[in-house]
C-alpha cells in the first residue's frame, strides 16, 4: 500500500525541479527579449524552489532530493527547445542520457 504522505514528499521534490528548470527557462526568455513580465516570472519562481525543497525535506533524506535536482538539465533542455526553439543536439542526447541513468540508478536503491 502506498504511504500518502511519502508521495506527497516526492511530489514537493517534484516541484521543486521543475520550479528549477522553468526559472531557467524563463530567465533565457527574459535574455532573449527583454520582457520584464519573464524577469518577474523568474524571480517568482526561484522564491518557491526553497519552500518546494524544504517540504521534500521533511520526509525525504538529503541525497534524494538532491540527486532528483540532477533532472534539472533534462527538464530545462527539452524545456527550451520546445518553448525557445533551441537546438539539441547529439552530445546534448548523450550527456542528458549518462544524468539521467545515474540518477536513477542511485534514486533507485537509495529507497
Amino acid at each position: 500500500m502506498f504511504d500518502l504522505n511519502n508521495i506527497s514528499y516526492w511530489v514537493f521534490a517534484i516541484a521543486g525541479v521543475v520550479l528549477t528548470a522553468l526559472g531557467h527557462i524563463l530567465y533565457k526568455r527574459y535574455s532573449i527579449g527583454g520582457d520584464k513580465v519573464y524577469l518577474w516570472l523568474t524571480g517568482i519562481t526561484f522564491i518557491l524552489i526553497p519552500v518546494a525543497s524544504f517540504l521534500a525535506l521533511r520526509g525525504l533524506t538529503i541525497a534524494q532530493v538532491y540527486l532528483c535536482a540532477a533532472m534539472v538539465p533534462i527538464i530545462t533542455t527539452f524545456g527550451a527547445k520546445f518553448f525557445i526553439k533551441e537546438t539539441i543536439t547529439r552530445h546534448h542526447i548523450i550527456g542528458l542520457c549518462l544524468i539521467t541513468s545515474g540518477t536513477v540508478v542511485y534514486l533507485v536503491y537509495s529507497i
